[in-house]
């Protein structure tokens, strides 16, 4: 147009332009990554009937009804806790429902996965999907899980010893019984669809059980623990009992 002086466009120009552009787009792709969240549900650990191996015991209701994680996954999920801790979250949960991978704090003040199992007005009760555990949690307390850190299988698996208790296990203390911090594990059944029967350190748990007057073997395979199911968690609650630490992953 007359009377307005040209734009001039130097290679200076054009390199910065293109700059500015390539940081515009990472820019981008990395707040797309931030918000991308997982939404399928967690994969299971798998075990199968005569396998061995090391592994924790990460929460106990009863010796009929606990969880382990192999010891061999413990490098993986010692890096995928400390990616949550380091403000790992996946932003805000939404419109939450039944089965949904979440993360979840904890009362301990430190985040881990879980997967929503009841859901209320204000609270979300919450399987923790890598130690076994379910709690009560206030929706504040809960966000959606990054993409990447849903990507491990969840390491909690419920397993039993093929004993039982007609008296129930409640006020029997088992600490001295299940004191160790790594168990030899061998994998003897499966029960029901619901959990793996094991027997620990080459039987030594259940016999000295047994010596104590303070279980007995069950019938068959076919009358799986009568304990409740994960999802009731308060019929069980009062046997419940940690065992990690916060910073203590297996």
């Amino acid at each position: 147009e007359e009377g307005r002086p040209a734009t001039v466009l130097q290679r200076g120009d054009l390199r910065n332009s293109l700059r500015e552009r390539r940081a515009a787009r990472e820019a981008a792709g990395k707040v797309a990554s931030k918000v991308a969240v997982y939404t399928a549900k967690y994969r299971n650990t798998l075990l199968r009937v005569g396998q061995r191996a090391k592994c924790k015991i990460t929460w106990m209701y009863s010796p009929a009804h606990f969880y382990i994680s192999l010891a061999e996954g413990g490098p993986q999920l010692e890096r995928l806790m400390g990616q949550l801790q380091q403000g790992g979250q996946g932003g805000e949960l939404g419109r939450a429902h039944r089965g949904q991978a979440v993360a979840a704090r904890w009362g301990d003040g430190c985040w881990y996965r879980g997967q929503v199992n009841k859901v209320a007005d204000s609270d979300l009760e919450i399987f923790f999907v890598d130690f076994g555990n379910t709690e009560t949690v206030s929706r504040e307390s809960v966000t959606a899980l990054p993409l990447e850190l849903g990507q491990l299988e969840a390491q909690a698996v419920r397993v039993g010893l093929g004993l039982e208790r007609e008296a129930g296990w409640q006020g029997v203390s088992l600490t001295q019984y299940f004191s160790q911090e790594l168990w030899q594990l061998e994998v003897v059944a499966e029960s029901g669809g619901r959990e793996w029967l094991v027997s620990l350190n080459q039987g030594e748990v259940e016999a000295a059980l047994l010596r104590d007057g303070l279980a007995k073997r069950r019938k068959s395979s076919s009358e799986a623990s009568s304990e409740p199911a994960v999802t009731a968690p308060g019929r069980v609650k009062s046997v419940a009992t940690k065992q990690f630490r916060a910073g203590d992953f297996p």
